[in-house]
């Protein structure tokens, strides 16, 4: 099991809520691609993911991270992250990197994903139980809507979206 956002502040003035998890496939080289959510207590959820690919992924192949929100109360959608990059790279890169290297071990952990390039078609890939809760959030958060948005591309061909959402809402 791991935790995402484990570091300890001031207590929260909030907590954060997940209102949906979706993982949709669109095109080969995506076989499988299903996830689950489900609420362990106030605050605390448990996520995991599955999915098998018809074949290898090309050395093009990128991931697109997306986080967005919206105050509550706001109209506007702020983009606070839009970042996309090849998969090979971050897995090759990643030992040289603190935080993205503390990720990744922290996602060997509680999944089977390959730690180098190729990711092999016709392989179960699982990350199960990641815990999150709203120490994912710096404590002076505003009450908002979130998206968090995994996009998967081969050959520049988006193949799979993985989607969260969720909002952070005075704590009770």
């Amino acid at each position: 099991m791991i935790q995402l956002g484990g570091c300890q502040a001031a207590k929260r003035r909030f907590v954060m809520e997940v209102h949906n998890c979706t993982c949709i496939r669109f095109s080969s080289p995506s076989k499988l691609f299903e996830c689950e959510y489900q609420k362990l207590t106030k605050g605390r959820y448990s996520i995991s993911l599955m999915f098998e690919l018809e074949r290898a992924l090309t050395r093009q192949a990128e991931i697109e991270l997306q986080i967005t929100y919206r105050v509550k109360q706001g109209r506007t959608i702020v983009t606070f992250t839009n970042v996309k990059l090849k998969v090979c790279d971050v897995l090759t890169h990643a030992q040289g990197l603190p935080v993205i290297k503390d990720l990744m071990e922290s996602f060997n952990r509680c999944s089977n994903l390959p730690i180098m390039c190729p990711i092999l078609g016709n392989k179960m890939y699982n990350i199960t139980n990641v815990i999150v809760n709203e120490e994912l959030f710096p404590p002076y958060t505003q009450f908002m809507d979130f998206n968090f948005t995994v996009n998967f591309y081969d050959n520049g061909k988006l193949f799979s979206t993985y989607k969260l959402e969720g909002s952070t809402v005075k704590r009770s």
